[in-house]
């Protein structure tokens, strides 16, 4: 790929690429062997490594489009007739119920137009499965000096219902500290949606395990207005140790739009992201039980 001339409309795509490459390097340098899998900077490279290799695949469809080349399996194109989404695979197309199932399942996609005869050679196969709820899972992060936090919430997307466990602990003998977690919904462009007002924020304390609860979940919830729903597209969960400050300034940073990917747990947003992963669990204490959003009746 990097001696095949790229059109100029396959431009902006090798842009993103890049841009998504300094990322990672960037990341892999600042962090160097020393993230684990609990730590937030381990799962937001892997996030980059998938994305990277999504936009690869994007591009070959792009030089393939103008090339007169065959679409490689994995890309996400567009019918420029009847503006249908689809996943290419192996000699055929699976079309996306809606641009919501889209963009939980690959985020921010550069999608490749095409016409209706580019797409002949692949007829149409099953349809790619309706996303109907997300779960979201940080797994069990350690914040520093044994204290751990970990979160899991789900939303309903027939209901814009967001419904969320939070578990505080801590394995130390005598100190206590207060966590707290904020949640921020966001667009496609990783704009919080509808201009924050469903950010959430909440704390709880524990203490250490000679002098009282070391161990303390949250149940939460909040509502989405169902016109806001499919503007979705990725949550970010913040945990913090001694909230009350930490979380404040991210809401400042959040407001003059500086970059604080590397503060946050982004969801993936890929098909595997619909089951939450296996936590890492903190010494001698149970995981976070699997979260079950309420059941809705969508007839």
């Amino acid at each position: 790929m990097a001696t095949t001339t790229v059109p100029t409309t396959c431009q902006p795509i090798q842009t993103q690429l890049q841009g998504l490459q300094q990322q990672l390097d960037a990341l892999e340098n600042e962090v160097g062997d020393g993230a684990g899998p609990e730590h937030a900077a381990a799962r937001q490279i892997q996030s980059l490594h998938l994305r990277i290799a999504f936009e690869q695949t994007q591009l070959e469809a792009c030089i393939a489009k103008n090339g007169g080349g065959s679409l490689p399996v994995g890309a996400i194109v567009r019918d420029t007739g009847d503006n249908t989404v689809y996943l290419i695979g192996e000699n055929v197309r699976h079309a996306f119920p809606d641009m919501h199932t889209l963009a939980i399942q690959y985020p921010h996609p550069s999608i490749v137009a095409v016409s209706a005869q580019s797409l002949s050679d692949f007829p149409i196969g099953d349809p790619i499965p309706q996303v109907r709820r997300f779960i979201a899972d940080t797994g069990n992060t350690n914040l520093g000096a044994n204290h751990w936090m970990h979160t899991v919430m789900g939303l309903e997307f027939a209901t814009g219902s967001v419904v969320g466990r939070t578990r505080v602990a801590t394995e130390t003998w005598f100190g206590g500290f207060h966590g707290g977690v904020l949640v921020t919904l966001l667009d496609s462009d990783s704009l919080a949606v509808g201009g924050g007002r469903y950010d959430f924020h909440q704390q709880w304390g524990v203490d250490g395990t000679k002098i009282g609860q070391n161990v303390r979940y949250g149940d939460w919830h909040f509502s989405v207005d169902l016109a806001d729903v499919p503007k979705i597209c990725s949550i970010e969960i913040f945990q913090s140790w001694n909230s009350d400050n930490v979380l404040q300034k991210i809401k400042d940073w959040e407001s003059t739009l500086l970059p604080i990917a590397q503060l946050f747990v982004r969801t993936p947003n890929l098909p595997a992201a619909t089951t939450p992963a296996k936590p890492d669990t903190a010494p001698t204490k149970p995981p976070l039980p699997k979260l079950e959003a309420p059941e809705t009746n969508n007839s």
